[in-house]
């Protein structure tokens, strides 16, 4: 088997307090998956489907050229949990980190406007 280590780090400088570090937090397994996994989004309801033992999943949006946002994508990303859920609002250009004890069965992305999404799997 496979492991994994996805490690989180933020610094902040130049506030009114001087300085913040958060972190290192890691999610760490020792039964990895490596799966990586391109959603061309439409308008509406996009389901990705969540592999089977995935600890950790990184959500790409179609703005995500790292370090530096590519602004390009107009739409809203809304993650759902389940049917009827009125979700939350993810960032269109930034990275967002979703890690579970026991994965769901799959996730729901609704899409203002058509666009590339990268789901990476751990």
């Amino acid at each position: 088997m496979a492991t994994g280590n996805l490690t989180i780090t933020a610094n902040v400088s130049g506030g009114p307090d001087g300085g913040r570090t958060f972190g290192p937090i890691s999610v760490t397994t020792n039964a990895a998956i490596t799966e990586e996994l391109t959603v061309s989004l439409v308008v509406g309801t996009n389901t990705i489907t969540i592999p089977t033992g995935t600890t950790a999943c990184v959500l790409y949006p179609p703005n995500a050229s790292i370090p530096t946002p590519n602004p390009a994508f107009a739409g809203v990303l809304t993650l759902k949990g389940a049917a009827g859920d009125t979700g939350v609002v993810i960032s269109g250009k930034w990275p967002t980190v979703l890690s579970w004890d026991s994965p769901p069965g799959s996730i729901t992305i609704t899409s203002t406007a058509t666009g590339s999404l990268v789901a990476w799997m751990m």
